[in-house]
């Protein structure tokens, strides 16, 4: 029985220590499949094509977009960051924004038309005047194009002539046909448009239900205000003509491949550093990693497997090494053992496979107590069991 119990223990040693070889052999790629699985699950990124939205990165806890505006040198910035974003080579550059078109006046249609669908919205009264925002896009001739807003989409009227609008002429815009009863073709109105009153004129009327994608959502344009983008007119203040520059500066670039998307990254970072105005840069997505060649739930279940086998060889070879002390030593010294050496072994065990754990998964504190509290605890549970389900120091 002596030798039996030494050969098993011999055996599960052996395999103890093959699964914590293995453990620490698939720790590291599962950690990192981990990091790569986050990191990627914050990329902006279609497969094959898409597009996406340039947005500035100045609101943060020591500054804000306004310290931006106010410096000296930031129309400097914003102009060469214009002139450079349109020149980029192989790359397409939308100038698209959402900004709200405030119209002026009593607004009497439905809460659809307005910013938000926010009832509280409608005729504010700033300064005397009532202001209600409602929904709007700008954008550039090209997006028109690649989006698919042609002549053809139109009921009646024409679309903007392809030319630079500035704010001190009055825009030719298109309306959505939930308005065709709201406004006639030439009908003229007054709307601020980020901060200052502009003049505008119905060009043209859409058809009904006239979509468009627009970063990775489908658009329905009935209750839409389509606008040309505006630039600054020589008799704006330079405040407004920075508000308007920065719009300019923060549309849409489309890809068609993941080339060209890491491409147009490439050239943003550059633009960021040669320009001094902070873009967010987009993530570059990261090439995955396997453990043996398996997908990520596989890896991750071959790792759990490897965690649990070292858990129980090593609870079931503890157990097994101490049941063979108890039978060597008399009863007054197997409590000894167990305070001085036994306990501080199991617990220091216990302590290291949640740390492994705790590590590989360091992101469970942010996903809920009860799942990081399961997964700190199913190991340490079954290291108890294993060792301890029999009282044998008394």
């Amino acid at each position: 029985m002596v030798k039996k119990t030494g050969i098993l223990l011999i055996i599960l040693a052996f395999l103890t220590n093959v699964s914590a070889m293995f453990l620490l052999m698939t720790l590291s790629n599962y950690i990192e499949m981990k990091r790569i699985k986050n990191y990627n699950s914050k990329v902006v990124y279609y497969e094959n094509a898409g597009e996406y939205s340039l947005t500035d990165d100045y609101d943060g806890e020591e500054s804000n977009f306004g310290d931006f505006m106010n410096d000296p040198d930031s129309m400097k910035i914003l102009m060469k960051t214009y002139r450079k974003i349109k020149n980029i080579k192989h790359i397409t550059y939308m100038e698209v924004s959402n900004q709200d078109l405030e119209y002026e006046g009593r607004f009497k249609l439905s809460r659809n038309f307005i910013s938000g669908n926010d009832e509280r919205s409608r005729n504010q009264k700033i300064k005397g005047e009532f202001i209600t925002p409602l929904k709007s896009i700008q954008c550039d001739r090209l997006f028109f194009k690649i989006k698919g807003v042609e002549k053809s989409d139109l009921v009646t009227g024409k679309m903007p002539a392809d030319k630079k609008y500035s704010s001190d002429m009055t825009i030719p815009v298109l309306v959505g046909n939930a308005y065709e009863h709201k406004f006639r073709i030439g009908e003229e109105f007054t709307a601020y448009y980020a901060t200052e009153k502009i003049r505008f004129k119905v060009s043209g009327i859409l058809k009904k239900s006239k979509k468009i994608s627009f970063l990775g959502h489908k658009m329905n344009l009935d209750e839409y205000i389509v606008l040309p983008v505006i630039s600054p007119g020589r008799k704006d203040s330079l405040m407004y003509k920075k508000i308007l520059m920065s719009i300019k500066c923060e549309g849409c670039i489309k890809y068609n491949s993941k080339e060209q998307y890491i491409e147009s990254v490439q050239a943003i970072k550059r633009i960021v550093k040669e320009t001094g105005f902070r873009y967010n840069v987009p993530r570059i997505p990261l090439e995955n990693k396997s453990i043996l060649g398996w997908n990520y739930k596989a890896s991750k279940a071959l790792f759990f497997a490897a965690l649990l086998s070292f858990v129980i060889f090593s609870g079931s070879l503890i157990r097994g090494t101490v049941n063979r002390i108890k039978s060597r030593v008399d009863v007054r010294w197997k409590q000894f053992v167990c305070v001085t050496a036994i306990f501080p072994f199991i617990a220091g065990l216990a302590i290291i496979l949640n740390l492994i754990l705790f590590y590989a998964h360091f992101e469970v504190i942010t996903s809920g107590i009860s799942r990081f509290l399961s997964i700190v605890l199913f190991p340490a549970g079954i290291e108890y069991y294993l060792v301890l389900r029999k009282r044998w120091y008394e």
